[in-house]
C-alpha cells in the first residue's frame, strides 16, 4: 500500500462490525509502538490493551462519540461498537512533549490497524475516572487518549468542502461518513 493511499483511508470508523481483532495484529500493534520515536527517547507512555468482551463492553460508555453529530447519529448502535480499544497513559517522569509521543502512538496504532484492515477513531472525550478505575490505572500515571478498534462497519470519505467552508464532518442516509479537507493552497505556505 502506497503511504498517500494509506492517508486517503486511515479515516476515523465510528462504526464497526464485530469480527474479533487477531492475536498477530495486537501484537504488530505493540511492537511498532515500541519501537516508534519518543522524546528524549524516555518511553513514558503506557498502553492498556482492552481486548476481552467484558472488559471492551465496560468500556462502551465511558467514551463519547462525535461531538459534531447528534448522539444517535455520531453514537455507534450496540451491534456497531468497537471490539478493542488502547488506552494511552502517562507514567511519571515524562518530558515536556509527551504529547508529541501520545499523537505518535495514536497515530502508529490508527495506521497499523489500517494496513491490517482495521478501522480505528481516536477518541479524547473520555469518562477519565471510570476508565482509570477499569484499567486499574496507577495514580501517578495520566490517561490521555483511547482508541478504538475494528472492521470498518461505514465508509469514511475525503471531499471538498462546500462554498462556505465549512468543514464538519457529516454523514448520509446509510450513516457512512464525508470529511471535508481544506484545499492545500490553505494550509501551507512556500516561503
Amino acid at each position: 500500500m502506497k503511504l498517500s493511499d494509506l492517508y486517503k483511508g486511515c479515516r476515523s470508523y465510528r462504526r464497526f462490525r464485530q469480527d474479533p481483532i487477531p492475536e498477530e495484529l495486537w501484537d504488530e500493534i505493540m511492537e511498532n509502538l515500541r519501537n516508534a520515536n519518543s522524546g528524549r527517547n524516555k518511553q513514558t507512555l503506557h498502553f492498556y490493551l482492552l481486548k476481552s468482551p467484558e472488559v471492551v463492553a465496560k468500556m462502551q460508555s465511558m467514551v463519547h462519540w462525535a461531538a459534531s453529530l447528534p448522539k444517535e447519529i455520531g453514537t455507534p448502535r450496540r451491534e456497531e461498537q468497537p471490539v478493542g480499544f488502547v488506552v494511552i497513559a502517562i507514567e511519571p517522569g515524562s518530558t515536556p512533549v509527551v504529547d508529541i509521543d501520545v499523537g505518535i502512538s495514536a497515530h502508529v496504532i490508527t495506521t497499523t490497524a489500517y494496513e491490517a484492515g482495521f478501522g480505528s477513531c481516536i477518541l479524547g472525550a473520555l469518562n477519565l475516572k471510570q476508565i482509570a478505575e477499569l484499567i486499574h490505572l496507577p495514580e501517578d500515571c495520566t490517561i490521555r487518549l483511547a482508541v478504538a478498534l475494528g472492521k470498518p462497519g461505514c465508509t469514511s470519505t475525503i471531499v471538498d468542502p462546500p462554498a462556505d467552508g465549512n468543514i464538519d464532518y457529516y454523514v448520509d442516509a446509510d450513516r457512512n461518513y464525508y470529511v471535508p479537507k481544506r484545499k492545500i493552497e490553505e494550509i501551507i505556505t512556500v516561503l
